[in-house]
């Protein structure tokens, strides 16, 4: 499992490496859809391992767990991998650069992760578990309400990013 990640970090790298790094940087929408889709594919993939890991835990079925723990790496991968495209060139600039980032990741997270792995678990996609306190939290609220919150930090996220890039 550990070799296969490594020989896809190493494809990854070397497709990010490939292209031009001034491309990447030259326009508001490129940094804007990296940003988003950094984030979204990271929280998916997370998500649908957690999902996979959860229930091959759940049925004993250890290959189910070695993809859904591969999933999960590959998820934290993806956002280090994006850095180097969003930061500007500036120096001054970097720590706002990473708070943009990271105010989109979370808002993106609050919005799709609980949908994402619902979605692979085979749950209905606005369940809310009752292991954590956010679960807890969201299982109080009516389905329409959570749908409703979970778009309004969508659209928070999304114009984080057009508002700075």
């Amino acid at each position: 499992m550990k070799h296969a990640l490594i020989i896809l970090l190493i494809a990854i790298t070397s497709i990010c490496n490939a292209q031009s790094w001034k491309e990447a940087r030259q326009t508001k929408w490129k940094k804007t859809a990296i940003c988003i889709g950094s984030s979204l594919l990271s929280i998916g993939l997370e998500m649908s391992g957690d999902a996979l890991y959860d229930m091959g835990k759940a049925s004993g079925n250890k290959s189910q767990m070695q993809w859904g723990h591969t999933l999960q790496a590959t998820g934290y991968v993806v956002p280090l991998i994006s850095i180097p495209f969003l930061i500007k060139d500036s120096p001054n600039r970097v720590i706002s650069d990473v708070a943009v980032i990271v105010g989109t990741y979370a808002s993106m997270r609050y919005a799709t992760a609980d949908l994402a792995y619902n979605l692979t678990a085979g749950l209905d996609p606005l369940y809310a578990g009752v292991t954590t306190t956010h679960d807890n939290l969201m299982s109080k609220m009516i389905p329409s309400g959570r749908a409703f919150t979970k778009a309004i930090v969508f659209t928070f996220g999304v114009s984080i990013n057009l508002n700075y890039w």
